[in-house]
């Protein structure tokens, strides 16, 4: 079992309440204790307004929409344009996809949060029809720099 040594004197206190935007009659309350040991300050209890229908009922899928749409934490005190690709990876900062064919493998990889309003065939469809119509053709032609590098007089 983990210790945790509290300030003394420590109370828990009333923390935010994250109400739900989206307007769903299909909610779930939950209450975070939160309490962060480098930071001199007593616990809170947060509560959150979960919409089901967006996520799933398991505890850890609910911990994770809180953590990645809902209250995110803390903003980098960094500046991220002086971050090296390497530390950039260490902080665990993700990338937004360059092309359209990293969009798309992305989606491959994971499409959860698309399941309760789309169908794996309509999804799994999709992605084939964007490969075909989209990502193959235009690889397939010249950049800019390639046409006029090869095709210049």
């Amino acid at each position: 079992m983990v210790q945790f040594n509290l300030p003394q004197n420590s109370k828990i206190l009333k923390g935010q309440y994250f109400k739900d935007k989206t307007g769903s009659s299909n909610l779930k309350i939950v209450h975070v204790y939160r309490w962060d040991p480098e930071k001199n300050e007593n616990p809170r209890e947060d509560t959150f307004e979960v919409n089901l229908i967006t996520c799933g009922n398991k505890v850890l899928d609910i911990l994770n929409k809180i953590k990645n749409e809902i209250d995110p934490g803390e903003p980098m005190e960094t500046d991220l344009f002086k971050l090296t690709l390497d530390e950039i990876r260490e902080k665990g900062i993700q990338q937004m996809p360059h092309t359209l064919r990293e969009a798309l493998e992305g989606l491959i990889k994971d499409n959860e949060f698309l399941k309760p309003v789309m169908t794996d065939d309509f999804i799994d469809t999709y992605q084939h029809y964007q490969f075909e119509r989209q990502v193959i053709p235009d690889e397939g032609r010249p950049t800019a720099f390639e046409y006029s590098s090869t095709y210049s007089c």
